[in-house]
């Protein structure tokens, strides 16, 4: 066995501390990465500025100097967990001072320029650079995607999907993005563009603002988008995040059969289900599936950097591409607000 890589979080926010790291501790449990992470875990953030709000298992470091003498960058995973307007800034960073194998927390940039800066700086520096995407390594994907590639479904024709919640006293405490479409549709669109094909159109888009009471909250309440896809089939994804009820669903249509799949709703339980049904109507299968996502893409991620597993799908290119069908979705209702506002004020 090779040596056991090191980790290295950049950024100790809510990705850093309470997504990376309980994942790489549930990882480095895991069978197939058993001896080969090494602890603790490096962090790296100038916003903190002493050890005693770092748990036991990781490391504050003082600057990228010291990373680099603790953290051998031959044998250290980044991870980059800052806000999104920084991540170009920090994989430059990290890659001036050696480092070629690059975790980010989706999306991939704050802007399609930073992403693309991103991208050249992957070409100029040969990094091996991966993004996360919780519902790609999922247990309900991978199956799914089994039975797409035996052929026993058919063609697929029409994917619908809608990841569903309550953020209400989040958003009003610190809205934190721009729209909807920030918040859960990154990952839907991501999937929609792994089932059907990443070259795809967007066809519609529509947005709804936040309403509670007397505050109002522009794009922040409900966000859905269409696709069609170059290969034949059309997508529907949709979030809303003034709903009282959790979900997260995925339904598609083939030729051949149906199927409806539905994601852990929360850390609470580590389970998916599966349904699928034949032409007739009637149930060919259904599976519950042991299904912890984001444990599941550092244990993929990792395999791949240890030399024992795939290269994922979820690069840098195919990131982009996400945030270019996101960005054109945006663009669609926020133009119609203007619009509104300037025909109201003209009138």
């Amino acid at each position: 066995m090779s040596e056991p890589l090191r980790s290295l979080l950049v950024g100790f926010g809510r990705a850093g501390r309470e997504l990376h790291l309980p994942c790489l501790r549930k990882a480095a449990a895991l069978p197939s990465l058993r001896g080969r992470l090494q602890g603790p875990v490096g962090v790296l953030d100038p916003g903190l500025t002493g050890a005693e709000g770092t748990p036991p298992d990781a490391a504050l470091l003082a600057g990228w100097p010291e990373a680099v003498r603790d953290y051998p960058p031959e044998r250290t995973v980044v991870h980059v967990c800052t806000p999104p307007g920084q991540h170009a800034e920090a994989a430059e960073q990290a890659a001036r001072h050696g480092y070629s194998r690059l975790i980010v927390e989706k999306p991939l940039a704050g802007t399609l320029e930073d992403a693309d800066a991103i991208l050249a700086l992957q070409r100029r520096c040969g990094l091996d650079l991966l993004v996360v995407a919780n519902w790609l390594s999922s247990s309900l994907y991978k199956t799914i995607r089994e039975r797409m590639d035996g052929g026993r479904l058919g063609r697929l024709r029409r994917i619908e999907a809608c990841q569903n919640k309550a953020r209400l006293s989040r958003s009003l405490r610190q809205p934190g993005h721009d729209s909807a479409f920030d918040v859960e549709l990154p990952h839907l669109a991501a999937l929609a563009l792994a089932l059907g094909g990443e070259e795809a159109q967007v066809t519609g888009a529509a947005a709804e603002d936040m309403v509670v009471g007397e505050r109002q909250l522009p794009l922040l309440g409900r966000a859905e988008l269409t696709l069609k896809h170059a290969a034949g089939a059309v997508s529907r994804i949709r979030s809303d995040l003034m709903s009282p009820v959790r979900e997260r669903r995925l339904e598609l249509e083939f030729d051949d059969a149906a199927v409806t799949g539905y994601f852990p709703a929360s850390g609470d339980d580590s389970y998916s289900w599966l349904e699928v049904r034949g032409k007739d109507g009637r149930i060919v299968e259904r599976l519950w599936l042991e299904d912890d996502p984001l444990t599941a893409v550092m244990e993929e991620f990792y395999l791949h950097y240890a030399g024992i597993g795939p290269s994922p799908l979820s690069g840098a290119a195919f990131n982009r591409a996400v945030m270019k069908v996101l960005e054109e979705a945006k663009a669609i209702p926020a133009r119609e607000r203007a619009d509104r506002h300037a025909a109201a004020a003209g009138g």
